[in-house]
């Protein structure tokens, strides 16, 4: 699979960053378990609790129909608030991407024992478990919020997720009324295929709304242009390519089998009645590095003649 980006580039400047989880110094008192509203999240030393990865997805289901977490007695929510996106991670076999998911899967171990060093005899939920083909790495993202909460997502925090604590400051618009002129125009029209959704839609977009899977893909022009020359002190400098984002209608295609660079947080919780620590992962945004080849993945097997039925002749 070709890559968007020139990798090597862009791995260098990646690695240089707080939160990279391929860091080997990302446990050693940089980051910590921090107990906040809603559970424990791991926090770096700046207060950020983003992390982010290179994985490829084995599983998605991110299609505007979501994946269905049912009802328990710690979850009541409506059924709509119960939806989520979900991906299932792998390895990437490219040779520089290998080790990366495999310290990522070593990280994220070490930060779920720092954690459960004080809980004895406990369940455990964990986020990396054991697949057909080694690790996986699942993570979820919800797709509907209440209608009371922060109502309308900056496109630009979704593309540069470093930046998304400063829409604080500039102000987040919410809806506070719950009459159909309110609802924004992509809770209004989500493009449910399920027929109860689409039923119970009505009901539900008075109360939340829709976040689309925040997935994005380098803009790279058609006809590349030709760089200028670069001067001795920039010539190894690397300028990350804009991004555009995908349709909720073409996420589950773009996505599936692709290789993504991905921004998520750590979450923990303690379930006293059960006695069960349980971890996740929440998806923050994905970017396509590398998409499987469209045109030779569907195509017929022809090492075979195609066979015909045999003719009888009538007696």
């Amino acid at each position: 699979m070709p890559f968007l980006v020139e990798l090597n580039k862009a791995l260098d400047q990646w690695c240089t960053e707080q939160g990279w989880t391929a860091d080997t110094l990302i446990n050693n008192g940089d980051h910590k378990w921090e107990l906040r509203d809603d559970g424990y999240r791991y926090v770096g030393n700046e207060g950020s609790d983003l992390l982010f990865t290179i994985a490829q997805v084995a599983r998605a289901r991110c299609s505007p129909d979501g994946d269905y977490f049912p009802a328990s007695r710690y979850n009541k929510e409506d059924q709509l608030v119960r939806l989520r996106y979900t991906l299932d991670v792998i390895q990437a076999s490219h040779p520089r991407l290998a080790p990366i998911f495999s310290q990522t899967d070593t990280n994220i171990k070490k930060a779920e024992n720092a954690f459960l060093a004080n809980y004895k005899n406990v369940t455990v939920g964990h986020i990396v478990t054991r697949g057909p083909a080694g690790p996986e790495f699942k993570l979820t993202k919800k797709m509907f919020h209440p209608r009371d909460a922060e109502a309308f997502i900056y496109l630009e925090d979704l593309e540069n997720p470093k930046s998304r604590e400063s829409s604080v400051e500039r102000g987040s618009a919410t809806i506070n009324s719950v009459d159909d002129s309110s609802v924004d125009d992509l809770t209004d029209t989500w493009p449910f295929s399920e027929d109860k959704l689409k039923a119970d839609l009505p009901k539900y977009k008075l109360k939340y709304s829709v976040d689309p899977f925040p997935l994005f893909i380098y803009d790279i022009p058609s006809t590349p242009t030709i760089p200028e020359p670069a001067s001795s002190s920039s010539a190894t400098e690397w300028v990350e390519p804009e991004t555009k984002s995908i349709s909720p209608l073409q996420v589950q295609r773009y996505i599936q089998d692709s290789i993504v660079k991905l921004y998520f947080t750590l979450k923990a919780w303690y379930i006293k009645d059960d006695n069960k620590v349980q971890f996740s992962a929440e998806i923050v945004s994905a970017t396509i590095l590398s998409r499987p080849d469209q045109s030779t993945s569907k195509k017929r097997r022809l090492d075979k003649p195609p066979t015909t039925p045999s003719k009888k002749r009538r007696d």
